[in-house]
């Protein structure tokens, strides 16, 4: 039951982040990057960024995003949206902890010219940890923003 709660999360997210991509597409030309190579900047910029909304989250504050997203996604992501996939998340995983980062790959067919960074994230009442995963497109703005069950496999 958990897994199908998500997944309404999860569509609502990737229909709202990357409009022409439905959930049944895999990725192409996507590539891991070797550790030595991530960009810890934009990883920690990451790892900021989700601890930021939820703390906002948890403080009943659902504010429009700033310049760290893409045009796309300040129109999309909105106050309303957040509160909403929130108030979905909440009741299903608990409060939120924290996040850690897995991996980062090359954009591909999901980000052309940009990254995509995946995070385990763990919250208070949640048996597995979901992934938080985030896409930055080639300028650096957060393009995609996805909460979904964990697969090692990138789908």
């Amino acid at each position: 039951m958990q897994r199908l709660k998500l997944g309404m999360v999860v569509m609502t997210m990737v229909m709202m982040c990357l409009p022409g991509l439905t959930h049944a597409q895999a990725p192409t030309g996507v590539t891991v990057i070797e550790p030595n190579k991530v960009n810890a900047d934009q990883v920690a910029k990451g790892a900021q960024l989700i601890d930021r909304l939820y703390q906002r989250w948890q403080n009943d504050e659902f504010e429009k995003v700033g310049d760290e997203f893409s045009a796309e996604m300040q129109r999309g992501l909105t106050p309303e949206l957040q509160k909403q996939t929130y108030e979905q998340t909440v009741p299903q995983f608990g409060a939120f902890q924290k996040v850690t980062f897995v991996s980062a790959l090359s954009g591909g067919s999901l980000a052309p010219g940009g990254f995509i960074y995946r995070y385990r994230a763990k919250y208070s009442k949640a048996a597995e940890e979901p992934e938080i995963r985030l896409v930055f497109d080639h300028l650096g703005k957060i393009s995609g923003m996805w909460l979904k069950p964990w697969n090692d496999e990138l789908r």
